[in-house]
């Protein structure tokens, strides 16, 4: 229960351990200050403080991105995996609409590709159905499955 005096917020002293708990457990996942501090509305104080006396290191930026390039890596390594568990169940060898290197389209985003003017970019994650494919600009399609739905048409 949170009383308020003079329209500061405090917490009872059931509520501070768990609070806390969540405080160094969103820190360690790799949380800014600030971020913990507005979720779970408490001062940047005491989460400073909480995280200091716990021990946790503050990463640097480039420690961050080297960190999250590190998850990039094995996210893409998983998803090869799947990719070719996929391709061998299928009996293919190459997806229809990449062509035999799936890798080689560079990871654009969204927005990249509408300031280069491309009609297509590649985000790396797969689309609802699962394809590792590019996407289309205008209307954010997964190729390979605007070409299943052509094929069914066809058919």
């Amino acid at each position: 229960m949170r009383f308020s005096l003079s329209g500061y917020t405090t917490m009872t002293t059931l509520e501070k351990p768990a609070v806390k708990e969540r405080v160094l457990a969103m820190r360690e996942a790799g949380s800014a200050y600030r971020e913990i501090a507005a979720v779970l509305d408490i001062p940047i104080g005491s989460v400073r403080g909480w995280c200091h006396r716990a021990g946790l290191k503050v990463l640097s930026p480039l420690e961050r991105l080297t960190a999250e390039n590190e998850k990039l890596k094995a996210r893409v390594a998983e998803l090869e995996g799947q990719l070719a568990a996929i391709a061998s169940r299928q009996g293919e060898q190459s997806s229809p609409v990449l062509g035999n290197d799936l890798y080689e389209m560079e990871l654009v985003s969204l927005e990249e590709a509408k300031t280069k003017g491309l009609r297509r970019y590649y985000t790396g994650k797969p689309c609802s159905r699962g394809h590792l494919a590019p996407r289309t600009v205008c209307n954010r399609a997964c190729v390979a499955c605007a070409e299943e739905r052509h094929r069914k048409v066809k058919a």
